[in-house]
């Protein structure tokens, strides 16, 4: 029936092969882990936040970015297995910094 129109109908029209599908869902998740990660794992960004985040950002950043983004959260659990755990310095900077704002707020009031 015309009014009720089947989701992406036009996409199966169009004779894609069902392996090319495959592969870009595979992509698609593939991404939004990277960023999930990097949101959640790297910056310590609340679970809920990062999900929320990287479902927008996959669509919005292209395979070089992603591709960086990956190879910085590599780097990352690189240097933490080396003992140099970065994702908790940058957790005690942005901790530091935070406090140091409060502090510049209560000397204004």
């Amino acid at each position: 029936p015309r009014g009720k129109q089947q989701p992406h109908r036009g996409l199966h029209q169009r004779n894609i092969p069902l392996a090319t599908w495959k592969a870009a869902a595979a992509e698609i998740a593939n991404r939004h882990e990277i960023l999930k990660s990097f949101f959640a794992d790297v910056l310590g960004v609340k679970s809920e936040i990062a999900q929320e985040a990287a479902c927008k950002a996959e669509h919005a950043l292209g395979p070089e970015i992603i591709a960086k983004l990956l190879s910085f959260v590599n780097f990352v659990n690189h240097n933490s297995d080396n003992g140099h755990d970065l994702t908790d310095e940058f957790r005690k900077f942005c901790k530091a910094r935070k406090k140091k704002s409060q502090k510049i707020r209560l000397k204004r009031d």
